[in-house]
């Protein structure tokens, strides 16, 4: 998560750009406390997302879920791949 100090050191522009990865819209309209603001607020919300996901996978069950979903997804690209391969598409 970004500390308010460490944007606090940064240029406008800087923040601007920062903003933008965070899908922040109409950054051009914002002063610097506002852009820092909107900054915070995004970043705890990604912060707080990944708690919560990472809370979630430590349930043994949902962790077991989580992998057999993994491994169907590898086997689908798996699958494909050979697909591909025996018609000899190239990706």
């Amino acid at each position: 998560m970004l500390e308010s100090q460490e944007l606090n050191k940064k240029r406008v522009k800087e923040l601007r750009e920062i903003a933008r990865s965070f899908k922040i819209r109409k950054v051009e309209s914002f002063k610097k406390k506002e852009l820092i603001e909107e900054i915070l607020k995004e970043s705890s919300k990604i912060s707080v997302e990944t708690d919560k996901t990472k809370k979630e996978l430590s349930k043994p069950e949902e962790k077991k879920v989580f992998e057999k979903n993994l491994l169907s997804m590898i086997e689908l690209v798996n699958l494909k791949k050979n697909i591909m391969l025996n018609n000899k598409i190239i990706i």
